[in-house]
């Protein structure tokens, strides 16, 4: 992954779940027990340990970083178009949120505020050194 500035998307949009088909994969303890059907979500799963609890993000392609954020109650699913046509131009990133997703819910005294979001983020960041 390259070390230059990622560049930053946001939904404008609403993501409702096109599969209602799940299988199991294997993942640290404490995270959610399904996955998206893996004809609709063709990517590794990837975890890393934030301050809060386990964090999922994919992580696919190559070339200047775009990272992917989603809102609220959405997760990386959203973006499994995006990624699919940039990652042969990009390094397409997309992390759930914590509790969101494939992301293990961060318990009592996380508060979901915009702070404690942008901590975890930068966190995610400085995990793949971008």
């Amino acid at each position: 992954m390259s070390s230059s500035t990622p560049t930053v998307v946001a939904p404008t949009i609403w993501w409702r779940r096109a599969s209602e088909r799940w299988c199991a994969i294997e993942r640290p303890e404490g995270i959610v027990d399904f996955t998206p059907d893996a004809d609709l979500y063709l990517f590794e799963s990837k975890w890393f340990q934030s301050s809060v609890r386990p964090i999922h993000y994919v992580d696919e392609g190559a070339g200047r970083p775009l990272v992917m954020f989603h809102g609220n109650p959405d997760w990386s699913f959203l973006y499994r178009g995006v990624i699919t046509a940039l990652r042969g131009q990009f390094g397409c990133i997309a992390m759930d949120d914590p509790g969101l997703g494939l992301s293990v819910h961060p318990g009592d005294g996380y508060g979901c505020t915009p702070g404690e979001h942008a901590a975890v983020v930068g966190e995610l960041i400085d995990h793949l050194e971008l």
